[in-house]
């Protein structure tokens, strides 16, 4: 396949045009300025590169979208994130789906246990992410979920697999419980 960005008159047309110094400089112009063009052209590609982008570009890209869940505190990854999937959130409010994605933006991976799936509470649930994050993560993810999930939908549990493999269960409004252990952790629980 033939890159557009490397291709150059000289190589797509016959060599009888090439027979005058003018239509070989011609050429040689052409292929510069299409390389021009095309270097101009990525950075016109905003959306596909948004982690590249400086983080005031990112507050402004957010405010003007009205990302819900947008905090200038966020890492540049999950900030693009939040801006990528800001329309979207707002057509899905109060979905399961627009949970779904808030979760995987914030905890990379991690996916929507329901209450009919664990034997829970009607119309509660829990995350189970496969991934660490930052103490103020969870602080952050609490209001952003606020936001997106219906009112009467309840966040039982976050389950996390940590790097070393051990399960945690982090408790709102309560403790975090290691292994059977209550382990209290503060600004999470008494």
């Amino acid at each position: 396949m033939t890159d557009l960005r490397s291709v150059k008159l000289s190589d797509i047309l016959p060599d009888s045009f090439f027979d005058s110094e003018k239509l070989a400089a011609y050429a040689e112009a052409q292929s510069l300025l299409h390389k021009k063009i095309y270097d101009l052209a990525k950075r016109t590609v905003i959306y596909m590169n948004l982690e590249s982008l400086p983080d005031p570009v990112l507050d402004e890209m957010a405010a003007e979208l009205r990302a819900q869940f947008y905090s200038t505190d966020l890492d540049k990854e999950v900030k693009a994130g939040i801006i990528r999937n800001a329309v979207g959130w707002h057509i899905r409010a109060g979905t399961v789906s627009a949970v779904q994605k808030l979760v995987e933006t914030i905890f990379s991976k991690a996916e929507i246990t329901e209450w009919y799936e664990y034997g829970g509470r009607p119309f509660n649930f829990k995350v189970l992410a496969d991934t660490s994050y930052k103490p103020d993560t969870l602080d952050t993810f609490k209001e952003m979920l606020c936001l997106i999930k219906t009112s009467v939908s309840n966040l039982d549990t976050v389950e996390v697999v940590s790097e070393m493999q051990e399960f945690v269960n982090l408790k709102f409004g309560n403790a975090v419980v290691v292994r059977g252990e209550d382990i209290c952790v503060p600004g999470i629980g008494g």
